[in-house]
């Protein structure tokens, strides 16, 4: 990371459709989140996000995220940009999961506890490990 700079991404939302996994090597999970929000005018207005998980995090999003789950996201924005045939610019967001926390899920066997954060890089800690 560069001095004095921050890129990340916090979001909870829906999950619209159950997720895309693609087993090529360490694993590529993809799934499209919905946040809402309303205005002034009492419109409400939704925003799909393209959420991308890798390696144990995707297995994870694979095998418990599901259609309309309610999840919050952390991860960090990254700008995909590539030209079609007919030469046309394209852009795209995407955030690049870190971590998964899965508020309410229609799936309940062998599902982990509804709120436990889901980041493999991380181990959980137990009481006997709070520093204080």
């Amino acid at each position: 990371m560069a001095k004095g700079t921050l890129n990340k991404v916090i979001l909870i939302g829906n999950v619209g459709k159950d997720v895309k996994y693609i087993e090529s090597g360490e694993g590529v999970a993809k799934l499209s989140l919905a946040t809402t929000e309303v205005g002034r005018d009492k419109i409400e207005k939704t925003d799909w996000h393209n959420i991308t998980a890798f390696g144990k995090l995707a297995g994870i999003a694979r095998d418990y995220v599901t259609k309309g789950a309610k999840v919050y996201v952390e991860g960090r924005l990254q700008i995909n940009k590539w030209t079609d045939k007919e030469g046309r610019e394209h852009v795209s967001p995407d955030i690049i999961a870190s971590s998964l926390q899965i508020l309410n899920s229609k799936k309940t066997s062998d599902m982990p506890p509804l709120g436990t954060v889901l980041n493999p890089a991380v181990a959980p800690l137990g009481f006997e490990d709070i520093p204080f």
